[in-house]
């Protein structure tokens, strides 16, 4: 693609509630060593000050936009209407960006005229000081990488940059997903568009503690719909026929972990028992079948 030679990127952080950490993430974009970026942060109808806050530790160094709650996808989808840049980026508002995050996925796209989507990866914040030499010694794939992409999903939505009209081209992310919204959107992406990694680390994610209840409740209640959404793309259902049953099997195991983690035992079973006739070749591990007698025990005391 046409880019000037040091395109204006803009970086949108999507956030909800979180005053005091969503400074962090804004301080580690203006951090950048790239010159022309444009921070977007859009509050997804927060009720603890995030904006008064964002307003006085920053002024017009960011642009800040509040909507009515409607989840992240929705935040992401308003800054992408509302980049004045050629490229565009996301963080959490939890994490943090490294300090070349910008610059070296702006880089592939100057260095290498097939690029349509630059990427790095994130780590744990824990992990990554003094140890960088050692958490990319892994390599990541360049290309259409649909095929790698779906067997092992190592791209988050911290980690990659793409221009403002391929963004629009190719339908942003669907709102009406709040689980798994991130994979149905690279599934799409890496089937079109042709990606580069960066060889670098982009994103420091930070300890979120324990899920809350609701975020549970929310994985139970989406189900399959990322999955449903991804087969119902004719062109994407004949190329991913053979995963089809593994992608559905994987999401039943994700409910039914989530109804354990909310002590419902007999979800717990229900889902597992799904997941294991839709993909018998699987390799249930340990781990599940732990899981499986705790359920057995939970359905005991839940008796008694």
């Amino acid at each position: 693609m046409g880019l000037p030679e040091l395109p204006l990127v803009t970086v949108i952080i999507p956030t909800f509630n979180r005053r005091e950490i969503v400074k962090e993430a804004v301080k580690s974009v203006l951090d950048q060593d790239y010159p022309k970026i444009e921070v977007i942060v859009v509050d997804d109808g927060s009720i603890d000050g995030t904006g008064e806050e964002l307003k006085e530790a920053f002024g017009p160094k960011i642009k800040y936009i509040y909507q009515n709650h409607g989840g992240a996808s929705r935040a992401r989808n308003k800054g992408v209407i509302e980049a004045k840049g050629d490229l565009v980026c996301f963080l959490d508002s939890d994490d943090l960006m490294t300090p070349n995050s910008v610059s070296s996925r702006v880089r592939c796209f100057l260095e290498d005229e097939r690029c349509e989507v630059a990427y790095g990866i994130g780590v744990k914040e824990r992990r990554y000081r003094g140890k960088e030499r050692l958490l990319l010694k892994k390599t990541f794939p360049s290309g259409y990488i649909l095929k790698e992409y779906v067997r092992d999903p190592f791209i988050t939505n911290n980690d990659y940059m793409i221009s403002k009209s391929n963004m629009l081209a190719y339908g942003m992310y669907k709102e009406d997903l709040t689980n798994l919204e991130d994979f149905e959107f690279f599934v799409r992406l890496s089937h079109k568009l042709f990606f580069k990694y960066c060889g670098t680390i982009t994103s420091l994610l930070r300890d979120k503690g324990q899920r809350a209840r609701h975020n549970f409740e929310n994985i139970i209640a989406q189900g399959t719909k990322a999955i449903d959404h991804i087969f119902a793309d004719h062109e994407l259902s004949l190329v991913l026929k053979e995963e089809k049953n593994r992608l559905y099997g994987e999401s039943f195991l994700r409910v039914a972990k989530a109804n354990l983690k909310l002590r419902r035992p007999r979800e717990f079973r229900r889902y597992f028992k799904m997941a294991r006739e839709i993909y018998p070749s699987a390799k249930w591990n340990l781990k599940f079948w732990r899981r499986w007698l705790l359920s057995l025990f939970l359905s005991f005391k839940i008796k008694q």
